[in-house]
């Protein structure tokens, strides 16, 4: 015998539960603040302030410890490696193209 299966039961049940690693609403909140210091630093001192206080940055795919972070801006910097190779994540990649960007032009 087969039962009924109440579709919007179930459906409402599914929109309430909190996956692991869904982001929460704190984290939203969080992930903005991240964005705006990133976005309103001036310079690579003042990034790499923000990336420490940061810690660890969430990647789409890995975690990024502050310091690994800093290392590969450093070798972005010097031409060792290309700028691809940092995450976008609260926009660092665009963050770090603008101030070589600010750079190159005040050089």
């Amino acid at each position: 015998m087969l039962r009924k299966i109440d579709v919007k039961k179930i459906n409402k049940h599914m929109t309430d539960m909190k996956f692991e690693g869904e982001p929460t609403e704190e984290a939203s909140d969080q992930d903005t603040k991240y964005r705006e210091l990133i976005k309103a630093a001036a310079d690579f001192d003042a990034l790499y302030r923000v990336i420490r206080e940061i810690g660890v940055i969430r990647g789409s795919a890995k975690e990024y410890p502050a310091e690994k972070v800093i290392d590969d801006i450093e070798r972005v910097r010097k031409d060792e490696i290309d700028e691809g190779f940092i995450t976008r994540t609260y926009g660092l990649r665009e963050k770090v193209e603008e101030l070589l960007g600010v750079r190159s032009e005040t050089v």
